[in-house]
C-alpha cells in the first residue's frame, strides 16, 4: 500500500490506536523484525536495549524450534541445520556488541541446557560453545552454569563444572566433583596438579600412580607428572619402576621410553640410552620410525650397527614400507625395490606404493624393461576403466614410456606399440581426443 492510501487511512488514528495495530501486525515474525530494524536507526531513541534483546530471543525462538524437533528426531535436514546455525550465528553477534540483561540470558542458557541435556540433535557443540563464551560474563554467572552442569549425568559436563569451580575458588566443589569423574590421564592429572599446588604431594603422587594403574588410555600426562618429579629429586630407581610398569601397559610405552631416552642422553649414560633407542624402533609407529632409525644410524657405532641393522630394517620395512624402500635406495639395493614393485603394486589404483611413480622413475635408469613392462599394463588398466580423468591418467604414463623408449633407442618399437594401442581402442572418442596431448 503506498503511503498516500495509508494516510487516508490511518491519517488520523489516536496514537494508542496505532500501537494496537502495530502491535498486532507485529505479531508476524517478519513484520516485527522490520519494525525493530526500523527502531534500530532512529537516533533520537535513548534506549535500544529493548530491540537488541527482543531480537536475540526471536532469532533463539526460531533455533530452538528446529532444535527441539531435532533433538525428538535424532535430527534435521540439511536446510533446516543451515537456519539454525545462522540465528546462532546472529545471537552470537549480539551477545558480543551489546549489552544484554542477565534476566534475557539466563531464560536462554536455561532452554540450551535443557537442549543439550537431551543429547539427540547434533546441536551440542556450538550451543554450549555460545553459553560458555557468550550467555556467561560473570563469576557468579559462571558458577550458576557449574551448579546446573553438575547435575548433568555425562562425565564430560561435570568436569567442565569442576573447572569452573576451580578457576573461581570453590575448592570444595572442585574436589568432590573431580574425585567422582576421574577417567583419562588428564582427569588424575588435573587433581594431582592440584595437591601439588597445594603441598600435598603424597596425595599428589597417589591420584597419578592410581591413575597410571586404572587409566585405559594415553597416559602421557601421568608419565610426564611423575617423571619430572622423580627427575627433580634424582630418584634414578623410581624412574626405572616407572618405565617397568609402562612396559605392561597397553598405551604410551613410546612417551615413556623416549622420556627415557632423553633422560640418560642428559646423564651421558651411553649404554642405557642405546638401550632405549633399540626399545623406541621396536616400538616405534609408522609416523615415528624414520626419525628413531635416522638416530640409530648417528649413534650406533660400525660393530653395533652391523648387530643390529637386520633386525632394525625388518622392523622399518613391517612398519613403514615407504620409509624401508627409501632406505634401499639410498643403499643402492634398487634390484629389492624392483621385486617388490613387481610383486605387489596394484598398477589399476590412484593410490599405491607407486604412486607418481615415486621409485619406477628412479628405476627405470637400471631396469628400463621392467620398468617399461609395468607402465604398459598400467596404461592398458587405465584405459579399459573409461572415463577421462583415467584417459588423462594413461596418457600421462605413455608420455614416460616415450621417454624411456627413446632414451634406450626404441623409437621404432614405441610408434609400433602407440599404433597398437590407437587401433585397439579407436571407438573410445574420449581416448582419441586425449592422445593427442602426445602429438
Amino acid at each position: 500500500m503506498d503511503k498516500k492510501n495509508l494516510n487516508l487511512l490511518i491519517g488520523k488514528m489516536q496514537k494508542k490506536d496505532l500501537l494496537e495495530v502495530i502491535g498486532k501486525m507485529a505479531m508476524v515474525s517478519d513484520a516485527e523484525e522490520i519494525l525493530l530494524n526500523y527502531c534500530k536507526n532512529d537516533q533520537t531513541l535513548s534506549n535500544k536495549k529493548i530491540i537488541y534483546e527482543k531480537q536475540l530471543l526471536n532469532h533463539w525462538h526460531i533455533a530452538y524450534g528446529i532444535i527441539d524437533d531435532a533433538n525428538s528426531y535424532g535430527g534435521c535436514s540439511y536446510e533446516d541445520e543451515e537456519l539454525a546455525c545462522d540465528e546462532l550465528y546472529e545471537m552470537e553477534s549480539i551477545l558480543k556488541e551489546h549489552d544484554i540483561s542477565w534476566k534475557i540470558r539466563k531464560e536462554i542458557l536455561d532452554e540450551m541446557l535443557e537442549q543439550i541435556i537431551y543429547d539427540n540433535s547434533s546441536f551440542n557443540d556450538i550451543l554450549f560453545d555460545i553459553i560458555y563464551n557468550e550467555i556467561c560474563q560473570n563469576d557468579n554467572e559462571y558458577l550458576y552454569l557449574a551448579d546446573l552442569l553438575s547435575k548433568h549425568n555425562g562425565k564430560y559436563y561435570k568436569k567442565i563444572a569442576a573447572s569452573i569451580y576451580f578457576q573461581r575458588g570453590n575448592d570444595k566443589k572442585f574436589l568432590e566433583i573431580q574425585k567422582e569423574n576421574l577417567e583419562y590421564a588428564s582427569d588424575y592429572i588435573k587433581l594431582a596438579k592440584y595437591y601439588q599446588k597445594n603441598k600435598e604431594i603424597d596425595k599428589a603422587l597417589k591420584i597419578a600412580w592410581d591413575g597410571l594403574s586404572k587409566c585405559d588410555s594415553r597416559l602421557d600426562e601421568i608419565y610426564k607428572f611423575l617423571f619430572d618429579y622423580y627427575t627433580k629429586k634424582d630418584d634414578e630407581a623410581m624412574l626405572w619402576e616407572l618405565y617397568n610398569k609402562g612396559k605392561n601397559k597397553r598405551f604410551s610405552l613410546d612417551y615413556i621410553t623416549e622420556l627415557m631416552y632423553n633422560y640418560f642422553e642428559k646423564q651421558n649414560d651411553i649404554s642405557n640410552q642405546k638401550k632405549m633407542l633399540l626399545n623406541l624402533i621396536n616400538i616405534s609407529s609408522r609416523n615415528d620410525i624414520g626419525k628413531w632409525y635416522k638416530k640409530c644410524k648417528n649413534e650406533l657405532n660400525a660393530s653395533e650397527w652391523e648387530k643390529e641393522k637386520d633386525q632394525i630394517l625388518a622392523k622399518v620395512k613391517n612398519t613403514n614400507i615407504h620409509l624401508y624402500l627409501d632406505i634401499c635406495l639410498e643403499n643402492e639395493n634398487t634390484k629389492e625395490v624392483l621385486d617388490y614393485l613387481l610383486k605387489t603394486t596394484n598398477r589399476r589404483s590412484f593410490s599405491n606404493i607407486d604412486s607418481g611413480h615415486r621409485y619406477s622413475k628412479k628405476l627405470s635408469k637400471f631396469y628400463p624393461n621392467e620398468i617399461l613392462e609395468l607402465y604398459w599394463k598400467e596404461v592398458r588398466a587405465f584405459v579399459n576403466m573409461g572415463k577421462r580423468k583415467n584417459y588423462s591418467h594413461a596418457v600421462n604414463v605413455l608420455k614416460e614410456i616415450k621417454t624411456i623408449m627413446s632414451n634406450n633407442d626404441q623409437k621404432d618399437d614405441w610408434k609400433m606399440m602407440f599404433r597398437e594401442l590407437k587401433e585397439e581402442h579407436s571407438r573410445k572418442r574420449l581416448f582419441m581426443e586425449a592422445l593427442n596431448a602426445l602429438k
